[in-house]
């Protein structure tokens, strides 16, 4: 619903909220790969983007809780993402700790 919020976490989940009811929905858990540093959600999909403090990028489909796929950006932690909706899957962007930005095609 319209009614979520999403929140990421020094442990290194990924929470979904039902702010209407005040109760968490899902809980992703990202093994080894630090703290959430940066969520983004893809326009009119339910796929979450999540930088990491391991420099991976890591795509979350909500309705099964599943891990899409992971992109490791060859940098260190990923302190944020944003994503360009243009074209029909669009373009990551994602700012690392080492002072690059990098351009993802998801394919």
């Amino acid at each position: 619903t319209k009614q979520e919020a999403i929140s990421g976490g020094e442990d290194g989940t990924v929470r979904v909220w039902c702010l209407e009811k005040g109760v968490q929905k899902f809980l992703f858990i990202q093994d080894y790969a630090g703290p959430v540093l940066s969520l983004a959600i893809y326009p009119a999909s339910r796929i979450i983007v999540v930088g990491s403090a391991d420099g991976y990028v890591r795509f979350w489909d909500l309705h099964s809780g599943m891990l899409l796929c992971a992109i490791n950006t060859g940098g260190r932690g990923v302190n944020g993402v944003a994503i360009n909706p243009s074209g029909p899957l669009g373009q990551i962007l994602a700012a690392g700790a080492d002072g690059y930005v990098r351009v993802f095609n998801p394919r």
